[in-house]
């Protein structure tokens, strides 16, 4: 389905700029590799793991820092 929306949407504005958008349930690598090989960019989200969240454990201090300084987010 992904293949027909893309040629329809480039058959009518051929400039646009394509972004596919999927929750977890949507990490294939054939998919993301599909999508690379015909110039559609994507955001694929991620369910959260311990593993993840150690990760990001010390930018998202950074941020709450800045957050809790500016009054803003970054």
């Amino acid at each position: 389905i992904l293949a027909l929306l893309v040629r329809f949407i480039r058959q009518h504005w051929p400039a646009t700029r394509i972004v596919f958008r999927g929750d977890a349930g949507f990490y294939r690598p054939r998919l993301l590799e599909w999508c690379d090989r015909n110039g559609v960019d994507y955001l694929v989200g991620f369910s959260k793991n311990s593993k993840l969240l150690d990760e990001v454990k010390i930018p998202m201090a950074r941020v709450r820092h800045h957050y809790r300084q500016a009054g803003e987010k970054m």
